[in-house]
Order: C-alpha cells, then structure tokens, then sequence
C-alpha cells in the first residue's frame, strides 16, 4: 500500500464527442490514445464523480461521500482490441471525495445534558490497487499481477510481445486469443476521534429532608477509527498476434501463361486488414477495408472503433484488385509459412493484362488495425508458349522455334540429344539452326528449356521413341517438371 498526498483541485473532465465517422485511417487509434495520455492524470485520484457513483452523507461510521476504481480502455486499441505489436497500456480511473476533519453531533445519554460531540481528524490513508491479467485462448494461460501506484497511468501491460504472440486462436471455439483483466482497489481512511461528552451525576438526599442536587459533568475520550472501502472492476480484450504467411495461388509455380491475366494470392493472419495495397513493376492499386471513429465509451472519447470491411473490389488503381475475408482457424503451414492456427484467410485478386512477357515484381502490403504494416515482394513471370520443331536427314538435325503465334524466336537455345551424342545450337533469326550428326539416319530429339519469357517445348524427329531423348530430352522434362519448385525456392515471398 502507499500513502497519498492530500488530493488538490482536480479538473472536471468534459470531453465528449459523438459516435460519428470522421476518418478512413488508423491515425483515429493514435489520436484517441494522445488524448488519452494528456488526460490520463486527472483521472487518478480526482474529486470529480465521473461515473456517477452513488453518494452517501458523512456519518460516525463513513467519512466519504463517493469511491469508484474502473477500467476505462487499453491504448492504443480498437473496437476493444489490441496488437502484440504495440507498447499497449490500460487505462484507469479512480476517486473519491472525503472529509479529512469533521464533527458528528449526537443526542447526550441523559435529556437533560448537552449532546455528544465526536471530531474526526483525519491522520492518514492507505490505498492499495491490484491488477491481474490471464492472457488465454481457453485451453492456454498466462497469468500474472501487478500492484500499481495510485497516479500510475497507464499501466503497461505486463507481458511481452514474444509472450502475446504465444498463445494462438482456438481452432475449436473459433476465437481469437483474450486478455482477462480485474481491478481490485482498497483505500483505508485513519482517523483519530476525540469524542466530547456528558455525565448525568446527581449528589445530595443523604439525610431526610435534603434536597438531591443533579448536574452534568463533561468528559473525553479518545480513539483511532480506520474506514476501509472497496472497488472492482473487469474487462476482456482480444489481442490480435501474430506474423502474417504467403501463398501464391495463382499462378502455379509463379509462371503465369500469355493470355491468362489472373494472379491469386492467399494471406493467412489473425489479424483484421484496415488497407491492403499491391504493385506490380512499382504500378499500385489499393484497397481501404476500414472507417474509423471515436467511441463514447463512459463520457471519454478515447476509445478508437472500426468498420471493417471483408469483401472489397477496385479498379480505381493500375489493375483491378479485390480482397475477399473468411473466417479460418486453422493451421496453413502446409501452404504458407505460418507458424500455427490463424484466425483468417484472405484472398487478393489481380488482373494483369497489360503487362509484358518476361519477369514481374509483386509486392503486397497489408495494414493492420493499427497501422503497422506487412510488406512481402516475390517475383513471376509473364511467359508465352513455344513449338519446336525437329527435321533429321542426311547426318543433319534441324530444329525451328517459333512462339504460339507462329513468329519465330532468335537465340532461343536448343538442347539436341542422339545415340551418338549430345549438341547445342542457337536459332537465328528464322527461329532456326542445326547440329551435324555423326551417323546418317539417326534418332535424335531436340529440347528448347524455355527462359523468362517463354515455356519450355520439345520435339523428336519422325520414328524417335518418346522418351529416348538421351540427356537433352531428361533435362527438359526435369526443368518442366519441378521449374515451379525451382522458382517458389528462388523468388518465394519475402518480407520487404
């Protein structure tokens, strides 16, 4: 417990605003909590009744008129939850109004006598707040407590954000994971009583006859009277934890085919989306999810809420772009690389028809609610079919690439394989070029790997058995088969 100053003058509070949309940003968050701060003072250990507590009159057995000890908001915070980002504190409110020096005056024991005085001179106080926090999703806890000073406010939250970010959603209740948290406040008055009063004595009538005179002879006492009072008070809020995981859906392997224009891109997080933007080669397009206001919670307009929107599309930016938001809960690790249960799932849709064949960046990033954001990049490529043709004659293979328009492609490397051997050649301008082989009339395939602008093709000559190729023909089917995985390990997200 500590001791506390005589209270001063306080300042009344008059600081209401209405519930009405005023921002699209999370700057509302940080503004509410500024003023929260600048404030945060004058709502510890004040004279004013600003939430309306009963009052009592001063008696012989209670020297205060009001006592309150509240919760009023964690900051920065948003429709009543918070991030493991964040420096987050709780604030708080308490106080009273009592008489330090006061008379109670009482009806003498005998009708006769003057009435009692009790003059209560106040010599102390103890005060005595205690905070506990369990940080669950249900099934895992975090429990621990704090004893705060009376002018303490905020209160930092006593857990970390390694600690906030341990504790996943639970699948099963499919909730995000929840602060607990009480408030137990005591103060305990001490007064000393110096009480003023009168005996009825009466002398005389020993003898007959004699008259029995009756008087009132003053007297005191005196004593220490302690006054304690008692307050609560509790909250929830949810916390929102957790690095946000990539997927790209679409294209697969991050080879996107001429012609079809579509990029899907799956972000796993439990975490709500206030703005979500993407560029592609530094032309953006975005998405604003959110309108934020301030909330007149208890006569402070302190509190930030949010509409959050789920479902959005735009073509106000460089591409059409559009998010779509669904509830989760559950673990994506296999897809992404997320680290366990997630609360949402959310979808980005690009449409890319105006870009040029050859290699893309991509960058998405997503604001959370307060703000703070998640930048990832990667890359993929815009790449158009080819046909490779083989003719084999007179010892000599010739091979033609043209892309699926019929054009042909010049210094497109061509991976020739026979019995005999193995050769390379690269197309001219007529998308063609030759290898001698050592032996008229032999079997021979031809492989085009493909590049950034251009998949892959292969080719045999007339009577070659599919699949006998040699090593030209195994390393095109290799480079087609696992190009994807090669891509997914080389351009993968990152965070920016």
């Amino acid at each position: 417990m500590d001791a506390k100053p005589a209270l001063g003058a306080m300042i009344a509070l008059v600081f209401i605003l209405p519930a009405a949309i005023i921002a699209s940003n999370s700057s509302i968050a940080w503004e509410a909590r500024q003023d929260a701060l600048s404030q945060a003072a004058s709502i510890v250990g004040t004279g004013q009744n600003l939430y309306n507590v009963p009052v009592k009159g001063i008696t012989a057995s209670n020297p205060t008129g009001f006592f309150f000890a509240r919760l009023v908001a964690m900051h920065p915070s948003v429709n009543g939850a918070i991030s493991s980002r964040e420096g987050t504190g709780i604030l708080w409110s308490w106080g009273e109004s009592h008489s330090p020096n006061y008379t109670i005056t009482s009806p003498a024991d005998h009708p006769d006598c003057p009435p009692t005085r009790s003059v209560f001179t106040e010599t102390g106080q103890d005060r005595d707040f205690i905070f506990t926090f369990n940080f669950t999703n249900g099934n895992s806890s975090i429990a621990k407590s704090v004893s705060a000073g009376w002018s303490q406010n905020p209160l930092p939250l006593p857990f970390t954000t390694e600690e906030l970010d341990s504790i996943m959603p639970n699948a099963q209740a499919r909730q995000t994971p929840w602060i607990e948290t009480s408030l137990n406040a005591t103060i305990i008055y001490h007064y000393k009583v110096k009480v003023y009063y009168y005996d009825r004595e009466c002398v005389g009538g020993g003898a007959a006859g004699e008259p029995m005179g009756c008087g009132c002879n003053s007297k005191f006492r005196q004593y220490n009277a302690d006054f304690t009072l008692h307050d609560n008070d509790s909250m929830i809020t949810c916390v929102e934890n957790g690095e946000p995981s990539m997927a790209f859906v679409r294209p697969a392997g991050y080879e996107q085919s001429e012609g079809n224009n579509s990029i899907l891109i799956a972000m796993f997080s439990s975490r709500k989306v206030s703005v979500a933007k993407a560029s592609i080669d530094g032309e953006a397009a975005e998405l604003p999810l959110s309108d934020y206001y301030r909330e007149n919670a208890t006569g402070f307009s302190w509190v930030a809420a949010a509409n959050f929107t789920g479902n959005a599309f735009s073509t106000a930016g460089a591409f059409p772009f559009s998010q779509n938001k669904s509830e989760a809960y559950g673990d994506f690790s296999a897809v992404a690389n997320s680290s366990g249960i997630v609360a949402y799932e959310y979808e980005y849709a690009l449409q890319t028809q105006d870009i040029g064949l050859g290699r893309h960046e991509l960058e998405l990033e997503v604001y959370d609610m307060l703000g703070a954001n998640d930048a990832y990049r990667t890359y993929f490529y815009k790449k158009a079919g080819t046909r490779l043709s083989l003719a084999c004659a007179g010892g000599r293979a010739i091979a033609n690439i043209t892309n699926a328009h019929g054009a042909a492609l010049d210094s497109a490397l061509i991976l020739v394989s026979s019995p005999e051997g193995n050769y390379s050649c690269a197309s001219g301008q007529d998308g063609t070029c030759s290898v001698d082989l050592e032996e008229a009339g032999s079997a021979a395939s031809a492989a085009f790997n493909g590049d950034d602008r251009y998949f892959g093709s292969y080719a045999q000559c007339p009577g070659t058995a599919q699949g006998t190729g040699g090593w030209a023909y195994g390393i095109a089917a290799a480079c087609l088969a696992i190009g994807g995985i090669g891509l997914i390990a080389k351009y993968g997200w990152r965070k920016r």
